[in-house]
């Protein structure tokens, strides 16, 4: 008898359980990625700190053609206001690329409200990647403003305003005009809170996105490529990759153009090694709870108020997962209150979460503070051990290593309970089973402060022996196919059934417990991935309060392709 086809049907058919956090995530496993083009450095813009780029001109570029491109990795949402990208102007008027009020991306050119998308933009634990390509000098006024995303263009908007045929940008690559990153022309208004990376002005050119990136064939990943030649410029013209390479500052312009742009509150320390080609995990605004500031990309929590805030990670991890993993916590400002490291479920609901994280899903120890006593205990199971009589103080620096179901708390480098990460022996907790944790990082007013590291810039002890940064290049491959169908339910509600395919698109879904026939929604389904998909806010897909199953096939191998014999 043969050898059949498939010999793991698990890699043909399987199911997903995962909790809808409201902004955007990937379901399913994570994958390392595949470097085309490798972009080494990324930059942070917190709008606290005033941040920016600029170069003012001295003569008009191509004001009716020119492409931008950038990648993109939001770090908080701001739900009112304009969040600018790039823009071009003065003070109190400027062209440009814009994150709206409702987290839409929304262009300003030609004196007018260009492009403002259906969908929404509100992941947090990815980069984007957006090009928009102008060219008013074609016939098909459509064709005169594009729009892309991830490789992808954007046909659905709430607002289009095409300019007329060869009209000029009042403000962009206008001569006195200043071209800005990071912010509006206005003082303190429109500013970005995100890492950008090779960020691109092509004047006079009109390009795709095929220019600067790529489908991975074995992941269905958008990833960049290498743009070190293949690009003019033109006058204005600019690559902005953020000190990608030796020797060079922030501001600098690696095109050959020379076209520097002059920095502005951005220091060397906001220089990271997150970026498109090496992801790493930060924590997510979208699985919080609480008076929560998030800054610094992701890694810096503060409470707002003096009421306490949580977050967890972007990224999920498992027991079975053969790689360890290891990031850092410093505790800054007063400790006077208390702060806490856990390890939770995937499947609990954050918001649940009662405000002393008593929990029987959560795992980690929490440092009582208030009085004084600044004294670590345990928490496992909604119990405490409170004799562990470990102090800390400010600027101590709380380790975390997790492997194959158990994990280690260290303080500056001590272990309790005379652990070992690098032998395996007397690990704090070593009951953790299960599939999809993630870690839970908790401050309880805004007298303290807890900055992450995850491995984006040096450890501030060496990670022990086995144990690496958890980044998407570190996750576990994985065996399942790409879905070509995926069959979604609530199954914590009476939600309608959802049926989504490859062959109709992302968008395109059908309810099977109704009449209806095909439906577009354009915040559903933005990839089909191995083992997985990606997923945007869509409430039947991933509502914060909201627990899913998915059953998935791997059929059509996750393509767009029709097949019409019968």
């Amino acid at each position: 008898m043969p050898t059949p086809a498939i010999t793991d049907g698990t890699t043909q058919f399987f199911n997903v359980l995962y909790d809808g956090n409201g902004t955007g995530q990937r379901i399913g496993k994570f994958l390392p990625y595949t470097d085309v083009g490798t972009i080494t450095k990324g930059c942070i813009f917190n709008a606290a700190d005033d941040p920016s780029l600029t170069r003012n001109l001295g003569s008009n570029g191509t004001r009716s053609k020119f492409t931008i491109s950038t990648w993109i990795k939001r770090n908080k949402l701001y739900g009112s206001g304009f969040m600018a990208v790039i823009t071009g102007g003065l003070a109190s008027t400027n062209d440009g690329i814009f994150f709206n009020s409702s987290e839409q991306l929304y262009t300003y050119f030609f004196g007018t409200e260009t492009l403002v998308t259906t969908r929404t933009f509100e992941d947090t634990s990815r980069f984007y990647h957006i090009v928009l390509r102008v060219d008013s000098s074609q016939s098909t006024a459509d064709d005169r403003l594009r729009l892309y995303i991830d490789g992808e263009q954007i046909t659905a908007f709430g607002t289009r305003n095409n300019p007329s045929q060869d009209a000029t940008t009042s403000l962009f690559l206008n001569n006195s005009q200043n071209i800005r990153i990071g912010r509006h022309g206005s003082s303190t208004l429109y500013e970005g809170d995100y890492i950008l990376a090779e960020t691109i002005l092509a004047d006079g050119q009109s390009y795709g996105p095929d220019t600067f990136g790529v489908t991975d064939t074995s992941t269905g990943k958008w990833i960049p490529k290498d743009v070190s030649s293949g690009i003019t410029y033109g006058t204005h013209g600019f690559r902005m990759n953020y000190a990608n390479s030796a020797g060079q500052t922030i501001g600098d312009d690696s095109s050959g153009n020379g076209n520097d742009m002059t920095v502005a509150n951005l220091a060397t320390t906001d220089i990271v090694t997150d970026t498109p080609t090496q992801n790493h995990c930060v924590l997510s605004s979208g699985l919080s709870r609480g008076s929560v500031d998030l800054t610094e990309g992701g890694t810096k929590l503060q409470s707002s108020s003096t009421n306490y805030a949580c977050c967890a990670t972007t990224m999920s991890f498992s027991e079975e997962d053969s790689q360890g993993y290891y990031f850092e916590v410093k505790v800054t400002g007063s400790t006077r209150t208390t702060t806490g490291v856990l390890i939770m479920r995937d499947s609990v609901n954050v918001d649940a979460l009662s405000s002393d994280q008593q929990h029987s899903d959560c795992f980690g120890i929490v440092a009582r503070g208030g009085g004084g006593s600044n004294q670590y205990w345990y928490s496992a199971d909604g119990s405490y051990d409170g004799t562990t009589g470990v102090s800390h103080g400010a600027n101590d620096v709380i380790q975390v290593a997790f492997k194959q179901g158990k994990v280690w708390f260290g303080i500056n480098n001590t272990y309790l309970l005379s652990g070992n990460p690098a032998t395996g022996a007397n690990p704090t907790f070593s009951n953790i089973a299960g599939e999809d944790f993630r870690f839970l990082i908790c401050t309880y007013s805004n007298y303290d402060i807890l900055e992450c590291n995850f491995g984006r810039s040096s450890f501030a002890h060496t990670a022990p022996s086995g144990f690496v940064a958890l980044q998407e290049d570190n996750r576990p491959t994985t065996t399942k196919g790409k879905p070509g169908i995926s069959w979604f339910k609530a199954f914590d509600n009476t939600n309608n059934h959802l049926l989504i395919d490859s062959s109709r698109g992302g968008n395109k879904q059908l309810q099977p417990n109704l009449v209806y026939g095909e439906l577009t929604q354009e915040d559903m389904i933005q990839k089909f991935l191995p083992g997985g998909y990606q997923v945007e806010d869509f409430v039947n897909l991933n509502d914060p309060a909201r627990e899913y199953i998915s059953w998935n096939w791997v059929v059509n191998e996750g393509t767009t392709s029709a097949n019409t014999e019968c």
